[in-house]
């Protein structure tokens, strides 16, 4: 995907946060498009990426990446779809290792969402072209499940439930050691690396998060891991996993080493538990654990 930039000099500024200083002189975004547009590191102020809450001071050259719109038009995928459930409102499916959610920087067209275009044309349109009926994501690397809404309406719906935080989600993770205690909660805030953009760690300034793990089964110098993550910061649970000790194997953006017979992070998204769009019923749905991930526990028991 090719992007356009768009520069903006500050002449003037009553030292304002950098979303609303763009919000009043950039409509046709909104404030809560450019907070995201910020977090997903596509606007830089003097070349560096910054934050909704940076402030803006006379002189700085605001950079925004832009895709342009010219190729938006993204190609369609005819590789299969692992689907667990399937209705009039929503996809749940399980989605594959080494398969990045949506077109980004660095990965145009083999992604979900392409798979997605060539199965079906019924997808919400709130992401926009770029992300259609994306509601959350897992990491490329990440397997397991996903929801995928099919209406604006059902979208609208689930989304509100990952904002106020009803949804449940277990995940499954391979880490070095033993954690102590055998289940803990962890409420680090999490923010991007100011180090290295493409990591995230715990800073004081962060985003509140919360994670807790309990032990399922000590496989040698390893645990296995049932995780439950209350939030859903960016790299939350290879966050917090890293900070007390105990990085997921294979992850070796988050310290872990490089492991023989594995070629990422074993980390699963096992199951979701939620309310329906249409019958408001609740409904829980499982993903076995990845062939890689399972085979390689069965080398190591």
């Amino acid at each position: 995907m090719s992007w356009d930039s768009e520069k903006i000099h500050v002449a003037q500024t009553n030292h304002q946060r950098l979303d609303i200083y763009l919000s009043e002189i950039i409509t046709r975004f909104s404030r809560s498009q450019l907070s995201k547009m910020t977090r997903d590191g596509l606007i830089l102020i003097n070349s560096i990426p910054a934050k909704p809450s940076s402030p803006i001071h006379e002189g700085d050259k605001i950079t925004i990446r832009i895709p342009k719109v010219t190729e938006l038009s993204l190609e369609i995928d005819n590789h299969p779809i692992e689907i667990i459930y399937e209705d009039n409102d929503m996809f749940v499916l399980n989605k594959p290792p080494n398969l990045p959610v949506h077109p980004g920087p660095g990965h145009d067209n083999k992604t979900l969402v392409n798979r997605l275009l060539g199965y079906s044309d019924k997808l919400s349109s709130i992401g926009g072209v770029v992300r259609p009926g994306i509601i959350h994501r897992l990491d490329k690397d990440t397997s397991g499940i996903i929801v995928i809404a099919k209406n604006d309406n059902s979208h609208r719906f689930l989304s509100l439930q990952f904002q106020k935080r009803t949804i449940k989600k277990v995940y499954t993770a391979l880490v070095s050691g033993v954690p102590k205690p055998p289940e803990r909660t962890i409420t680090s805030p999490i923010g991007r690396d100011p180090n290295n953009r493409k990591r995230m760690t715990i800073m004081d300034d962060g985003k509140n998060a919360e994670t807790t793990y309990s032990i399922s089964e000590i496989i040698g110098n390893y645990s296995l891991l049932e995780v439950r993550p209350k939030t859903g910061r960016t790299h939350q649970i290879r966050v917090h996993l890293k900070s007390i000790g105990h990085p997921i194997v294979g992850d070796m953006l988050y310290g872990s080493k490089k492991i023989e017979n594995l070629d990422r992070h074993f980390l699963h998204a096992s199951s979701i538990e939620l309310t329906m769009p249409s019958t408001k019923n609740e409904m829980e749905f499982f993903a076995p654990l990845a062939t890689d991930l399972s085979e390689f526990l069965g080398t190591n028991r």
